[in-house]
């Protein structure tokens, strides 16, 4: 064990000119803005469309895209490209650049006030990205079916086709595509695929997904269209992005976890005593988590392959201890000034493989991806802050 003590675009300035620009490329953008000041407002500077500028260049609202770009630092991010310009790029939250799952880090800082905040720039775009990821993986693993499904219309259930396996396969598929067709839907698809024709302000969102936005009365005949077309030009692009993923049924990433710190220091063992994976202690909390389908399935089942591996698991599993603890040895000096600074968590990181087991579906309705796990690494580090970054050997 690795005891670590850790401290804690293109901007859019220029607006369009809405008189005639000089014909000359060689005239440059001060001379355009001068001639059109003076055009307009002969006596007057134009000082009210430079702080109309500013204001949006420092407002989200009207300028989220510059936000994001001076708001967002990628470099605990890990990104996959999308291979597609209909599809958005997806990022996850990384650790020596790997994705990172379990406990994250929810970027809170403190405001001018004193109190704290959170960056809600990154974490919506993580957000994002962790359910673009596991609906991706859904559809990898509902390989079959998304066979069955039906491409020139929506299928839907009753007690006439219920006990039919090709319907139902083709409703599953089609409630799935509709849920990642629409979160890795770029603005323009958006618009396309997810927004009332008549009425674009209408456009469907992230809870309630539908094909074509809401519209009352319902038109069904939009929705199918929607559907079909969807499917007829992206859908075979989904299916093969979706291989892309646990390529060879395995994916490599940093299982983290928040312990609860306790202050009491065992002095002959010379460290402290901490639950960790595989435990059901109420001392091992998961923290913030960016939800998405299937990460709780990854970490269901440890099923180690090294020496070291089955020698944890087998600790952590004896049947004479309830809630089995692992030591992180410290030095005593060390220890008192842990225990001086008053923390209330650690957290742990721990490199595994994540590997996909089988398709659950007993519950036919609901099918679900099985995985296990194992460790790639002897070694578990203990971080005293989540961003998981300085540290004393």
């Amino acid at each position: 064990m690795l005891f670590g003590n850790i401290e804690n675009s293109n901007a859019q300035f220029l607006k369009k000119l809405k008189g005639k620009v000089s014909k000359s490329v060689t005239e440059t953008v001060d001379k355009v803005l001068s001639n059109k000041n003076k055009k307009n407002k002969p006596k007057q500077p134009n000082t009210q469309k430079k702080n109309k500028e500013n204001q949006q260049t420092s407002t989200s609202n009207n300028k989220p895209i510059k936000q994001q770009t001076q708001k967002i630092d990628y470099n605990d991010i890990y990104t996959i490209k999308s291979p597609y310009s209909e599809f958005k790029t997806i990022n996850l939250q990384a650790f020596k650049g790997l994705p990172r799952f379990g406990n994250h880090n929810p970027y809170y800082f403190k405001n001018k006030y004193g109190g704290q905040d959170v960056n809600r720039v990154k974490n919506t775009l993580l957000t994002i990205g962790y359910q673009n990821y596991g609906s991706l993986i859904t559809i990898r693993f509902l390989e079959s079916y998304f066979k069955d499904i039906d491409r020139t219309s929506l299928t839907f259930l009753n007690r006439s086709n219920a006990g039919n396996t090709k319907d139902v396969h083709s409703n599953i598929a089609q409630r799935e595509l509709l849920k990642a067709a629409y979160g890795l839907a770029t603005e323009s698809m958006v618009k396309t695929f997810f927004c009332d024709k008549k009425n674009n302000a209408k456009c469907t969102n992230n809870s309630y997904a539908i094909w074509g936005g809401y519209r009352s009365p319902k038109d069904e005949f939009e929705e199918q269209e929607k559907y079909t077309t969807y499917v007829d030009k992206h859908l075979e692009k989904l299916l093969k992005w979706s291989k892309d993923f646990f390529k060879d049924g395995t994916q490599t990433g940093y299982f983290v976890n928040r312990h609860k710190f306790k202050s009491s220091y065992d002095f002959d063992a010379q460290g402290y005593w901490t639950p960790i994976f595989p435990s059901n202690s109420n001392d091992l909390y998961i923290g913030h988590r960016y939800r998405f389908t299937g990460e709780d399935a990854f970490f269901f089942e440890l099923l180690p392959i090294t020496d070291y591996g089955n020698k944890h698991l087998n600790r952590m599993m004896d049947v004479n201890s309830m809630y089995p603890l692992v030591l992180l040895r410290v030095n005593a000096k060390a220890a008192e000034t842990l225990t001086n600074k008053k923390l209330k968590f650690m957290y742990s990181a721990t490199e595994v493989s994540i590997k996909f087991k089988a398709l659950d579906d007993s519950q036919i309705s609901i099918p679900s991806p099985q995985f296990t796990y194992h460790l790639l690494n002897p070694v578990i580090e203990f971080f005293e802050d989540i961003e998981l970054t300085k540290k004393n050997r």
